[in-house]
């Protein structure tokens, strides 16, 4: 080490003892030590009052856990015991269904193996009614009434049978349709199958419907031109004509 260097690491060393010893590094120093110790007494004051903390509140809300966790195991078992009267309830709705189903199969099977054949018959008879009726053509008669100039138009008055046919053919299959359930009665109802026989309705009952039609148009030939029009046509074919007599 040279001279120089050594006499400033000397001359360093002094400065520090004599800051060192200084009053002023002294009080800086007891300053912070002061410091740093309320700042260790607040700290150890805060972890004995969290510690106190956790001694109450950790062990209530674990607590508060294992009762809930009991609750909820309380509830599964309740849901269990539901559960199980809901496949009991609804094994025993199977059963009484297919019981009652068994049961109404066989008195139908009974009932429609031995009624009265004049049900059948009044079901032939609406059947046939229907077939005829599919078959039968509307009768329709159409007359002019009036013409109205006003609004151009013809009037007419039409008589036709077709909403009766239609009457008759809805009405005879709401009548099978009765009769076929009549065939689950103990006794047939003959006076409700004549009844129903008579009132099937009227297919020659003819409704009156109007209708209007415009006046056809009738054909007056082209119109007719304005002379300025016709001044301008010659106009142009006289035009055209000289250019054709110009190429020549």
């Amino acid at each position: 080490m040279k001279e120089d260097q050594r006499k400033e690491m000397e001359r360093m060393e002094e400065l520090r003892r004599v800051i060192e010893k200084s009053p002023l590094t002294k009080q800086i120093i007891a300053e912070e030590a002061d410091k740093i110790l309320e700042e260790r007494l607040i700290a150890a004051a805060k972890l004995r009052e969290t510690k106190k903390e956790a001694e109450t509140t950790i062990p209530e809300l674990e607590a508060e856990i294992v009762a809930r966790l009991a609750d909820l195991t309380r509830h599964d078992e309740e849901r269990k015991a539901v559960l199980g009267k809901v496949v009991t309830a609804r094994g025993a709705l199977a059963k009484e269904k297919q019981r009652i189903d068994y049961d109404m199969c066989q008195a139908e099977t009974v009932l429609l193996s031995n009624y009265d054949k004049a049900i059948d018959n009044g079901i032939a008879w609406f059947q046939e009614r229907r077939e005829a009726l599919l078959r039968k053509k509307p009768d329709s008669q159409t007359h002019k009434t009036e013409n109205n100039m006003f609004m151009m138009v013809k009037k007419f008055v039409t008589f036709s049978n077709r909403n009766a046919i239609t009457d008759a053919l809805s009405y005879s299959l709401n009548a099978i349709r009765e009769l076929e359930a009549m065939k689950l009665m103990p006794a047939p109802d003959t006076s409700r199958i004549e009844a129903l026989k008579k009132g099937i309705p009227d297919i020659d009952e003819m409704e009156e419907i109007t209708s209007e039609k415009p006046f056809p148009r009738i054909y007056t030939g082209p119109p007719i031109k304005s002379d300025s029009q016709l001044n301008w046509e010659l106009a142009t074919l006289n035009e055209k004509f000289k250019k054709v007599m110009a190429r020549k």
